[in-house]
């Protein structure tokens, strides 16, 4: 390579990650080493190019703008500097590959660490190298593996961190996830909303997720439709590690949970029995009453905007039934119209205040039932998981006694059922030593809501008019255009109140029906 005239080479540097970069083993160490050789066989360095890719990857950046260089000056007839042959490529597909594109541009492939040529010799320990670096590659990938699995087993989320957490990193534990707030109280709500009827969809999940600014979104500034399913899926949030490629079923994971697994078991019933919905933007749902209110012919209202000649819009609920056997078919019925008279149905669910009083102290005793009741419940599920751990250990020593495939299946599929109803136990278990919610705030709320449910919807806020049509009336309520509001079918609490209203007005003495006596009169 030596001459009268300098020939002229360029530096490819590759680094696998940012923390090898990090670590004195990366891009500007490769260079320096690579200049130093260049000096040494005196080559002039024209250029030089950089990747943080893996070495199984041959769509690199770096050397693709490496090889388009070449190419343009394919008559200069360049050297290509690598500091070893692993950070050319680190397998040996990807190797020779890449040797043949470089062949291809007019390069020519060299180092400081081996002798690279068209010989038999140099080419079998070219592949020998190439081999080499393939099967550390491979060794690695099979290490970090081995201990993410082990790390998931013993309870720590080895993957990419779920939204509502951050990596701490701690001296005896390494990175911990804990809660990311206020995002991590935002992803509950979503759950817990969604468990509790409050949110009906999906799609109502992801527009509440999009009414909270701080929910991370893509570039485009939008939440993927995809990303609420997976967060809505995930075990994770419950408190546990499930990942069936690994072999590891609802692990106890080692962080704070979102929600409990019940109400994560609850998501899950609910999403298999449930088709998708096209997701609608907030600025698209000015209908509260939209789809809740059905016409009398049964179908459910749609709605629209009308524009007059003038050009002003006029807001209207109608019949979509295409089928033209409805009488009211596309007649328009006025926003206003509609929802004021639904204002009205629901001023007159308000019980009387003496009901209301009377309601406290109903609710109190239902808890101190409900409480007496929890702990029998938590003693007889402490039984059963001691059953569970004997059966768990009996399917395990069948399987390892077992050689046929088809009988190791069934007991494999019956411990995997054994091992979720036993975390369902322990989940349950351990939220009896939970600190219970302040009964008083809770009662105070609730009590507020029912004596005045007409807040909800005056609020102007769709997740709370979603939530007062929910409880108010648990069926569509049907509407005439003529005559207005059918009989609606209210909740049972709202049924309940009325028929101690009612109970009272006819216990109630009319004025002089009788002269009172001392007898009479308590």
């Amino acid at each position: 390579m030596k001459g009268e005239t300098q020939e002229r080479a360029v530096i490819y540097c590759r680094v696998s990650s940012k923390a090898q970069d990090a670590r004195g083993d990366g891009l500007n160490s490769q260079e320096r080493a690579c200049r130093d050789f260049a000096r040494m066989q005196g080559l002039v360095v024209d250029q030089v190019f950089y990747d943080k890719k893996t070495g199984g990857v041959t769509e690199r950046p770096g050397m693709q703008a490496m090889l388009a260089f070449l190419r343009k000056h394919r008559k200069v007839g360049y050297f290509v500097i690598v500091d070893d042959i692993d950070r050319w490529a680190r397998d040996v597909l990807s190797h020779w590959q890449l040797r043949a594109s470089l062949a291809e541009a007019g390069g020519r492939l060299i180092s400081r660490s081996m002798e690279f040529g068209e010989t038999s010799d140099l080419k079998l320990v070219e592949n020998i190298r190439a081999s080499v670096a393939q099967h550390a590659r491979d060794h690695n990938r099979d290490q970090t593996l081995s201990r993410m699995a082990s790390r998931a087993r013993n309870g720590w989320w080895p993957f990419a961190i779920p939204i509502g957490y951050r990596y701490v990193r701690e001296k005896s534990n390494g990175k911990v996830c804990v809660r990311d707030e206020p995002l991590a109280s935002v992803v509950q709500e979503g759950l817990e909303g969604f468990a509790s009827d409050r949110f009906s969809t999906q799609a109502d999940v992801l527009r509440f997720f999009e009414s909270r600014p701080e929910f991370p979104r893509d570039r485009h500034g939008r939440i993927a439709f995809s990303h609420v399913r997976q967060i809505l899926e995930r075990a994770f949030y419950a408190g546990f590690i499930d990942h069936p490629g690994w072999d590891i079923h609802m692990v106890p994971a080692r962080h704070e949970p979102l929600i409990s697994l019940a109400t994560h078991k609850a998501i899950q019933d609910k999403l298999a029995g449930r088709a998708k919905f096209r997701p609608r933007t907030p600025d698209q749902e000015p209908f509260p009453l939209r789809g809740s209110v059905l016409c009398q012919c049964g179908t459910p209202l749609t709605a629209c905007y009308s524009k007059s000649s003038t050009g002003k819009l006029y807001a209207y609920y109608l019949c979509p039934d295409k089928s033209q056997r409805c009488p009211d078919y596309r007649k328009s019925i006025p926003q206003e119209k509609i929802e004021g008279e639904f204002a009205q149905l629901v001023e007159h669910l308000a019980p009387s205040p003496g009901v209301i009083a009377f309601a406290k102290e109903a609710i109190m005793v239902h808890w101190e039932k409900h409480v007496a009741s929890g702990k029998r419940l938590v003693e007889a599920a402490r039984q059963e998981l001691a059953k569970i751990e004997r059966s768990i250990d009996q399917l395990t020593d069948r399987i390892v006694e077992t050689e046929q495939e088809t009988v190791v299946a069934a007991y494999e599929r019956k411990l995997r059922s054994l091992e979720m109803r036993r975390a369902e136990l322990t989940d349950q278990v351990n939220r009896e030593g939970e600190k219970k919610p302040d009964l008083t705030r809770a009662v105070r709320t609730a009590v507020k809501f029912l004596a005045n449910p007409s807040v909800l919807w005056t609020s102007g806020d769709p997740a709370d008019r979603r939530v007062l049509l929910k409880l108010a009336f648990p069926q569509r309520l049907t509407y005439s255009r003529n005559e207005g509001f059918r009989t609606p079918l209210t909740g049972s609490i709202f049924r309940y109140f009325a028929s101690l209203d009612a109970l009272k007005k006819e216990m109630a003495r009319p004025e002089r029906f009788e002269r009172p006596t001392l007898r009479f009169v308590v």
